[in-house]
C-alpha cells in the first residue's frame, strides 16, 4: 500500500507516475515508471472479487527488488527494474541486461534505469561505480615515494602494463617501472599499507 508519505513526495516532486501492463499479466498487474507494482481489481477463480493492491517487493542479492506475481495458477517471480524497462524503455538494440545509472539497484524509477550490453554494463560497475576494482600502489626503488592508483584501469591508462603489475602483486615478480607493487586492501590489512 502507498503511505502518506510516498503520496506527499510524490505530489511535491510534480512528476506523474504512469502505469502499465505487466507483460504476459495483463488485466492482472501493472508496473508504473517509479518502480510500483499493484494488482489491478479482478474476480478469482472461485468467483470473488479481489481488490487490487500495491504489492511490497522483496529486496535479494545486492538490493535488487523482486516482486512475485500471479497468475494462470503458478507464482513467478520478476525483478522490478526489469517490469520498469520492459513497460517504459524501448530496446531498440536488443540488449539484454537494464542497468541502475546511479548503482543503486533500489532506485527503479525509469529516469535512473536504461537498457545496455554486458560488456556496458561492466563497464559501468568498474569505471563509474568502482565495483570490483581493487585499488593498487607503487613504491619506488629509487626513494620509497608511493605511487596510488583507484584502480588497475587507472594504472593502465597511465601506461603501466596490468600483466605485470598483476604478477608484483602475486610475488611472481619483483618491480615493473620501476616500483613494487601492491593491492592497497591487502596492505592495509597486513598493516604494511
Amino acid at each position: 500500500m502507498t503511505t502518506r508519505d510516498e503520496l506527499r513526495k510524490l505530489a511535491e516532486s510534480g512528476r506523474v507516475e504512469r502505469w502499465a501492463s505487466i507483460k504476459e499479466f495483463e488485466g492482472v498487474y501493472e508496473i508504473s515508471s517509479m518502480g510500483r507494482v499493484r494488482s489491478l481489481d479482478r474476480v478469482d477463480s472461485d468467483n470473488n472479487r479481489r481488490k487490487g493492491k500495491t504489492l511490497k517487493p522483496s529486496a535479494i542479492r545486492k538490493g535488487y527488488l523482486k516482486v512475485t506475481l500471479w497468475n494462470k495458477g503458478a507464482f513467478v517471480e520478476r525483478y522490478v527494474h526489469r517490469l520498469v524497462a520492459e513497460a517504459f524503455i524501448k530496446n531498440g538494440n536488443g540488449f539484454p541486461q537494464v542497468n541502475h545509472k546511479d548503482g543503486n539497484p533500489s532506485n527503479n524509477d525509469v529516469s535512473n534505469l536504461e537498457w545496455v550490453s554486458n560488456a556496458q554494463n561492466q563497464i559501468h560497475a568498474r569505471r563509474v561505480l568502482c565495483r570490483g576494482v581493487r585499488s593498487i600502489y607503487g613504491v619506488s626503488i629509487l626513494d620509497g615515494s608511493k605511487i596510488h592508483f583507484p584502480s588497475m584501469q587507472h594504472a593502465v591508462e597511465a601506461g603501466h602494463i596490468r600483466a605485470n603489475i598483476q604478477k608484483c602483486i602475486s610475488g611472481k615478480r619483483k618491480k615493473h617501472h620501476g616500483y613494487f607493487w601492491f593491492d592497497a586492501a591487502i596492505a592495509n590489512a597486513e598493516g604494511k599499507g
